[in-house]
């Protein structure tokens, strides 16, 4: 298949010529890893803002779920189709295409804020100052019984569908706009630098990914502590169930950077020309090298043009080739590691969390601060690491699989390890009942009228915690968050608001072996992309990196967060029951022990299979002819004054930013 001596984009003419310099491949990774670290930060970000729109359109906790997978389903839907369509189209181009339509789903997603309007309750002292208190405390008496009856609970829900619809497409925008970013991307990337320094490339983009979401964690932090009309409310405070945060202003921000940085992107060539004497190399050796029926057939429709005749061919040719790299046990055993692999974000990093959060009795902004610190600490730094020594050292395919194997192996046994440190149970006050549901309900508050139908707002007496301050028998509510006339408190009549304090002192060791093990285990967690790249002919590489994306969403991405919330759910040992509504709803008490082994075991299994199926990519890369090794190693032996500007120190630009 001949190529197009295209080496300029057709916005290029428009810039002098002394700027084409700044077009290199150094520019381009650069805007990629701040492109890729915005979209790590809106995926952190829509999950750390989820409850504040649950709670601004009254979206359940099922309905948010389904939101949020609606991007990893566009993504899914449109990833093979990018990769294999337009694999021979204007990359930079199809990128900044993808970086704009990104900017239209983060506008989309902040839309129902200004079509709605930003809250649903305009006068909260007058809620506040009606029955909220007296929901909370012990009635003796049968004046607030219809307050706390169960079977006059309203049950009928307010849905938003007009919000919901639009955050659900913005979803589905996302993550179609998102396809180009792990696909052609870095195909334009592993064009236009060398064979050792494409790890190197790679793992700075791939190290984005877990850079981003912490980004987004912390701008969800900040945007969550302003009030959702940017006005600060004299009648609720932050820590009210009313306060609703600035949910939709990351989304604007996120928006806004896509803008700036998708831009350049429309000003990168189709070919740097770096690239171009390589390319005659391959095209020489293709011409030399006399094609199978089948090859041909690839070749001949492997170029998306304007026909729809030749639209269609190509589409035809698609199952074919396919089948060809499932024929291929490198590529095939390689891409179901990654498969694998991607449990560690889909099911790990996760639910780290609230396993944080439920384990160690730690607040929802520690818990992910400390997941911050694992998930960037050690995974972030570890893939750029690993990336910058696969190419310092110019690793082959086999060994650095085999270093795979090894660092793998402590992932397994840190989540063994990980086992060992927790915390005991919280002693809440009341009795199990089997079937995963507690009665909170003791003697002394048995004639309280209480219900676990209203808001759980647990407090301490010192000695035990309870669920509310009616099931501890308070009376009324003091000042300085204290409650009196308390006639279940162990010692003396009043308790405070909060779970009681734990004085267990394991989560050190528990962030402390996670982020060693962590870092160690993710060093080489770029040997999976470069060998799927490696394993396959140059002309594949963007349909093979594409199938392996794919699936890796279907198998990892979509189904992890389902298992593996799932597993979690098995630990809950007392489950919000909110009247007749629905039989179950959110898990108020985890059993620390359960949870701690099935959340840890469970990850263990995923990571003991990925281990299994790269010890096999292993044995068949004994005598794999990897089928760019002959072509590359010749453009290796190349004389200085030939060699392409990029391969200079690549890491005087980029690294500087990922500090």
């Amino acid at each position: 298949m001949k190529r197009q001596g295209k080496t300029r984009s057709w916005l290029c003419w428009m810039l002098p010529e002394k700027f084409s310099k700044w077009t290199n491949i150094r520019l381009f990774s650069f805007i990629m890893c701040v492109v890729i670290a915005i979209q790590g930060a809106y995926l952190g970000y829509i999950v750390g803002v989820l409850t504040n729109i649950e709670k601004r359109f009254e979206i359940s906790s099922s309905h948010a779920g389904t939101l949020l997978s609606m991007y990893d389903i566009g993504h899914t839907l449109t990833v093979l189709f990018v990769g294999y369509f337009l694999a021979d189209c204007h990359k930079p181009r199809i990128t900044g295409i993808g970086v704009m339509l990104s900017s239209l789903a983060m506008f989309l997603l902040a839309l129902p804020n200004f079509i709605f309007g930003p809250r649903v309750h305009q006068n909260f002292d007058q809620l506040l100052a009606s029955n909220a208190t007296a929901l909370l405390v012990c009635h003796e008496n049968d004046v607030y019984t219809n307050l706390t009856n169960p079977s006059t609970v309203d049950c009928e829900e307010t849905f938003h569908y007009g919000a919901y619809s639009i955050i659900a497409f913005a979803q589905l925008l996302a993550g179609i706009s998102a396809a180009p970013f792990n696909t052609i991307a870095y195909i334009y990337i592993d064009d236009n630098v060398s064979n050792r320094d494409s790890p190197f490339y790679l793992g700075l983009l791939t190290g984005m990914y877990a850079f981003g979401p912490a980004f987004g964690f912390l701008l969800s932090a900040g945007c969550t502590n302003i009030f959702v009309d940017l006005q600060d409310p004299v009648d609720i405070n932050r820590n009210s169930p009313f306060w609703i945060g600035a949910w939709w202003l990351g989304f604007v921000v996120c928006g806004i950077l896509y803008i700036i940085f998708g831009i350049p992107l429309f000003f990168f060539p189709y070919r740097l020309s770096t690239q171009r004497r390589l390319m005659d190399r391959i095209d020489a050796v293709e011409a030399s090298t006399p094609l199978s029926d089948h090859s041909a057939e690839i070749s001949k429709h492997a170029t998306l043009t304007t026909s729809c005749k030749q639209i269609v061919e190509t589409a035809k040719a698609l199952p074919a080739a396919l089948y060809r790299l499932m024929k291929n046990p490198v590529y095939t055993s390689m891409a179901l590691g990654w498969i694998f692999g991607s449990y560690l974000i889909g099911g790990y990093g996760t639910y780290l969390p609230k396993f944080i959060e439920t384990q160690f009795s730690q607040t929802a902004s520690m818990a992910d601060i400390y997941s911050g610190l694992i998930s960037i600490g050690s995974v972030a730094f570890s893939t750029a690491l690993g990336g910058y020594l696969l190419s310092r050292f110019n690793i082959q395919p086999r060994f650095a699989t085999l270093l795979l194997i090894i660092t793998w192996a402590i992932i397994f046994f840190t989540y063994l390890l990980g086992i060992a440190f927790g915390c005991d149970q919280v002693t809440f006050k009341g009795m199990e009942q089997g079937n995963g549901r507690w009665n909170f309900t003791t003697e002394c508050s048995q004639n309280c009228h209480c219900s676990l139908d209203h808001q759980f707002k647990p407090v301490c007496d010192g000695q035990w915690t309870y669920y509310s301050p009616c099931y501890a028998g308070c009376r009324f509510q003091a000042e300085n968050k204290t409650w009196m006339s308390c006639q279940c408190a162990a010692h003396g009549e009043m308790t405070e608001d909060g779970i009681c304090p734990s004085s267990c002192t394991a989560l050190s060791l528990y962030i402390t072996t996670m982020f060693v093990g962590l870092f160690i285990g993710n060093l080489f967690f770029m040997t999976t992309m470069t060998v799927v790249l490696r394993s396959v002919e140059l002309q594949e590489r963007s349909l093979a990196l594409s199938f392996a994306s794919f699936l890796t969403n279907v198998l990892g991405f979509i189904p992890s967060p389902i298992i593996f919330g799932m597993i979690i759910d098995s630990s809950c040992v007392a489950w919000h029951s909110p009247s007749s509504c629905r039989q179950k709803g959110n898990c108020l008490l985890y059993d620390n022990q359960e949870f701690r082994f099935k959340y840890h075991s469970g990850n263990a299994g995923f990571q003991l299979a990925a281990i299994i199926v790269v010890m096999f990519t292993y044995y068949k890369e004994a005598n794999f002819p990897f089928p760019e090794s002959d072509i590359y190693d010749e453009e290796s032996c190349a004389t200085e004054s030939d060699k392409p500007a990029l391969d200079e120190p690549a890491f005087q630009m980029v690294p500087l930013k990922m500090a």
